[in-house]
């Protein structure tokens, strides 16, 4: 990717762009911020609705989630972050970005699940949950059947993790 070759496919000048954009790493970075932004309004607006239980919910978010990690969107903010693996500047500009995403899951899980969010809990689980999903959808880049099968087991997984607690105290409840 050249500046220039963006503005020409934007139809712009070059010095227009450059009038908006320092740099290339400037111009990366507001791309990324505009796809974490449009990623954010889309798990908004497909977060699962309220009146089932929190496992029911947790199933939904989680695909969700999943599903929005297999997207163009999460494709191009991929690729948009592994440019700054060479590029000290550009990984200054992208780290808060990447730490805004993250906090913004957190935020609307925490909407759907307010008994957990005030505890460690949450907070480390969505942590996990992203992280996860952001390995297996690099391995969907070169093997998308072996992903989603893997994802299966890592669904499971994740579930048992959140509701650990909750199984516990049942049969605390339980016994006389």
């Amino acid at each position: 990717m050249t500046t220039r070759g963006v503005a020409k496919r934007a139809g712009v000048t070059p010095g227009a762009l450059q009038h908006h954009f320092a740099g290339k790493a400037q111009l990366v970075a507001a791309a990324s911020d505009h796809l974490q932004l449009e990623l954010t309004r889309e798990l908004v607006a497909r977060t699962p609705t309220a009146g089932r239980s929190e496992r029911e919910l947790a199933e939904e978010l989680l695909d969700r989630l999943w599903e929005m990690h297999k997207g163009p969107l999460m494709v191009a903010v991929t690729e948009l972050v592994a440019a700054a693996r060479t590029d000290a500047e550009l990984r200054d500009l992208l780290a808060p970005m990447q730490r805004q995403a993250v906090a913004a899951t957190g935020m609307v899980a925490g909407q759907f699940f307010p008994r957990a969010a005030p505890g460690a809990a949450l907070p480390a689980l969505m942590d996990t949950a992203l992280a996860t999903m952001r390995g297996l959808a690099l391995l969907g880049f070169v093997d998308p059947p072996a992903a989603d099968a893997m994802w299966e087991s890592t669904r499971r997984h994740l579930l048992t993790l959140a509701f650990a607690g909750e199984r516990k105290r049942k049969r605390e409840r339980a016994r006389p």
